[in-house]
This record gives structure tokens, sequence and C-alpha cells, in this order.
């Protein structure tokens, strides 16, 4: 059958033919986005300092259009840790960390990773309409069995990849950023030019907050076979790269070029017909399969086929039934 596919297709290329339909051979998985931020029983991010507050997506109040604002919320804040002594509450609302853009929980516990307890760390926060500066002195927490620690968020559809957050340095800015860490069979980004290593900084010329960040545009707001753009820094360079999304491979499924030939083929029932001049009540050949079951005509009269046949109940004569 595949070969009577490839076929199809030639003839209809050849007489510019517009009744074709296509379909995907497999249906696309639908994906769950993981929240940012992520309860594995234990801290997120594996880190040796705290500064004693949680934080959470910075999300409108409105219930007619949700969407996510520049910063971080604090959700809570520890009485005696280091962000209650700058001053910090909750509300408060994180814009950045050591001048690096927080528009992600994740992207905070980025810059933590890379601070030191004991340096003063300085943060911009805004409390209703003021933003102010609050220095905070990160604390070491207490050593204990190693925690669960999360590797990568994964876009398993479109990317087929896994991405870290990280903080890099691209041109001469600082900013968190989606590094590749994991390349899955079928992914498009190595033949558009990427390698484990870069660093995506935007999607669509929109700045990328983190791997989580990136992973949630790319499942929630593309569609398999988009063609999208990434910003890629790779050794500190930035490179603008299309990058077309995985998408399914397709099938022909309908196709007529009447009197012509007719073809149909379905998945689900099994199901396949094919018809060579079609004059309504008159066909030079048709072929028609359901199942195993396969049956030609040859002008209409001259039947046969093959496969499984049919199973026919059988009446008993009456002579049979006689005692």
């Amino acid at each position: 059958m595949r070969d009577i596919q490839t076929l199809l297709v030639v003839v209809a290329s050849l007489l510019q033919c517009s009744c074709v339909t296509t379909e995907p051979v497999s249906v696309v998985p639908h994906i769950n986005v993981s929240p940012a931020d992520v309860t594995l029983d234990a801290p997120l991010e594996e880190r040796t300092v705290t500064i004693g507050l949680a934080a959470e997506a910075n999300e409108s109040d409105s219930l007619e259009r949700l969407e996510v604002l520049p910063g971080v919320r604090v959700a809570s804040v520890e009485p005696t840790g280091a962000a209650a002594a700058a001053g910090v509450r909750v509300a408060d609302v994180i814009l950045s960390a050591a001048d690096v853009a927080t528009d992600d929980p994740v992207a905070l516990a980025a810059v933590l990773r890379g601070a030191s307890a004991g340096d003063p760390l300085a943060l911009e926060v805004r409390r209703g309409t003021v933003v102010f500066e609050a220095t905070v002195v990160p604390r070491s927490l207490p050593t204990t069995a190693p925690p669960p620690r999360e590797l990568y968020r994964v876009d398993p559809v479109r990317t087929r990849a896994g991405f870290r957050t990280e903080v890099v340095v691209a041109g001469e800015e600082r900013t968190a950023a989606a590094i590749l860490v994991e390349v899955f069979d079928g992914s498009p980004l190595p033949g558009a030019g990427f390698e484990v290593g870069d660093a995506v900084l935007r999607l669509d010329g929109t700045p990328i907050a983190s791997a989580h960040d990136l992973v949630r545009r790319l499942i929630e707001e593309r569609e398999p076979g988009d063609t999208v753009v990434l910003d890629r820094s790779r050794n500190g360079e930035v490179q603008r790269m299309r990058v077309g999304l995985w998408e399914p491979r397709r099938r022909v499924s309908r196709m007529a070029l009447l009197p012509l030939f007719r073809y149909e083929n379905d998945l689900e029932p099994s199901r396949s017909e094919f018809t060579l001049l079609d004059l309504w009540l008159f066909s030079l050949f048709s072929y028609h399969r359901s199942g195993g079951e396969r049956e030609y005509r040859i002008l209409t009269l001259i039947r046969f086929g093959s496969g499984h046949g049919e199973l026919i109940e059988e009446t008993p004569s009456p002579q049979e039934d006689a005692p």
C-alpha cells in the first residue's frame, strides 16, 4: 500500500490535482505543563544558601485576562530570615536580584545558586507603586542529606529537548536563560544549528524568563510544525536561528480526480478503496480492503478476493432435526 500511495502522490502532482486530503500518521500527545514552582518534597534547587523567602509567579488578579507580570511575588517570609531583616514583606514583587531580571521563581533560584553566604545581595523590589532596593545577606543552609534535585524542564513534542535555567552573560548583559542540556531523537534543534550547552534568550523576539517559561510557551502557544525564531547565545555571541518545530508525518487519506481515479484510506477502522476509471455504475478496476480481507473487481463483472472470508451461520434442514 505504501507503493500505491507514492504512485498516487506522483500522479496527483503531475495532474495538479487539488482534491487531496492528508492526515497525521500519529496523534500529537497532550502535555500538561508543570507549574514553575514544583514541590519535590524538598527544595526545588540544590542550594547552599537561603534568603528566607518563598516566591511565586507574579500573575495578574484579573479574572477576565490572566497574564504573568514582570517580577516574582513574595509568597512567604521567614520572620528571622535575611529577607525579613532587609524589610521585604509578603506580596512584595522582586523585579531583579544582583541585576538579573527575575520574571520567574526559577530565575531567582538560579541567582541564589551563584550566591555565597555572607555576601550582600541587592534586590530590586516593588511594593504598590514604589520600587526600592533591599540588600539581603544570604545565610548558609544546614548540611543535610542531598534532596531531590530537578535536572531540567522538558518539551517532549515540539523541540524534543530538555532545558535548564541558568544565568548567562550575553553581550554585556547578565540574564536568565534556558540552557539546552538534553536532545532526544527526532529533535529539530540539531538540524537548525543548536548544540548542547547553547543558551536560548528569546522566543520570537520575546525574552525567556526561565526554562519553564520557554517550555510553557512552546507547548501552550505554538503548534507542531510552526516555525519559530530562537535567539541563541554561544560563547557570548548571540545569533538569531529559525527552527521548524517537530510535526507528525502525514499520509494521504483521500485523493480523487474524477472520473479518472478515486482513492480513500482510513486507519480506524483499517480500510482502503481504490477505483480506476469510475463511471458510477461501471469501473475499469476497483480494489477494496477491510482489515485483512481484500476484494478485486475488473470491469465490475469479474470479482475475486482473498483474506479471512466470512462466517455464515447454517440453518439445519428439517431432515436433520427429525428423530
